[in-house]
C-alpha cells in the first residue's frame, strides 16, 4: 500500500513539472512571437529578453537571448542591465555544464554591480558564484562567496536570498562531510523561513 502511494505520490509530481514546463515554454514562445511582431522602446524591449532568457527551457536559448539582453545594454550604455544580462547569461552557462564561462560571467557581473554601488546585485552574482564552485568541488571559493554573499544579505536585511543562501551553505558543508557545520546553517535557515512563513 505505501509503495502505490509513493508511486502515485512520484507521478503527480513528474506531471506537474511537465506541465509547468508546458506552460513555461508557452509563455516564452508568446513572448518570442511579442518580441518578432511588436515594436516597443528599448526598455520594453530588454525587460522582454530577460523574461525570455529566464524562461527558455534550454541553455541555448537562455544564452542566446541574454546576449541579446547584454547587447542592448551594452549599446545604451546601462550597467544595471549589463550585470543582470550577465547573470542571466552565467545561468545558461551553468545549466550547458560550461562552468568556467558561467564563473566569468558571474565574476564580471558582480563587477559591474560594485561599480554602480549595488550591493544586491553583487551579492546575487556571489551566491550564485557559491553555487558553481559547489558544482566545480571547489569547497574554498564556494565557502568564500556564500559567506560574502551571507554578509551583504544579513546588512541589507533581505531576509529571503540571507535563508536561501544559508541553506546553499549548510548543503555545501553537507557535501564535505563537515556535518556540525551544516546543521548549523541548516537550522538558521529554517528559523529565518519559518518567520518568512515559507
Amino acid at each position: 500500500m505505501k509503495t502505490k502511494n509513493k508511486l502515485l505520490l512520484a507521478y503527480l509530481i513528474i506531471g506537474l513539472c511537465f506541465s509547468l514546463s508546458a506552460q513555461n515554454k508557452l509563455a516564452k514562445d508568446s513572448l518570442v512571437n511579442v518580441l518578432n511582431q511588436t515594436a516597443m522602446n528599448d526598455s520594453a524591449k530588454y525587460k522582454l529578453l530577460m523574461k525570455i532568457s529566464y524562461l527558455s527551457s534550454s541553455p541555448d536559448e537562455t544564452i542566446h537571448y541574454g546576449n541579446k539582453a547584454f547587447e542592448l545594454a551594452n549599446a545604451l550604455n546601462n550597467y544595471r542591465w549589463k550585470a543582470a544580462s550577465l547573470l542571466s547569461l552565467g545561468d545558461g552557462f551553468r545549466l550547458k555544464g560550461n562552468l568556467s564561462q558561467s564563473t566569468s560571467c558571474y565574476l564580471e557581473s558582480a563587477k559591474v554591480y560594485e561599480s554602480i554601488n549595488n550591493v544586491l546585485g553583487v551579492s546575487t552574482a556571489y551566491t550564485n558564484l557559491g553555487n558553481v564552485y559547489l558544482a566545480q568541488g571547489n569547497f574554498e571559493n564556494s565557502n568564500i562567496y556564500f559567506r560574502k554573499a551571507i554578509e551583504i544579505f544579513r546588512q541589507e536585511k533581505d531576509s529571503t536570498r540571507l535563508a536561501t543562501t544559508l541553506l546553499n551553505t549548510g548543503e555545501l558543508y553537507r557535501e564535505y562531510q563537515i556535518l556540525d557545520s551544516a546543521l548549523i546553517f541548516f537550522q538558521r535557515s529554517k528559523v529565518i523561513f519559518k518567520e518568512l512563513d515559507y
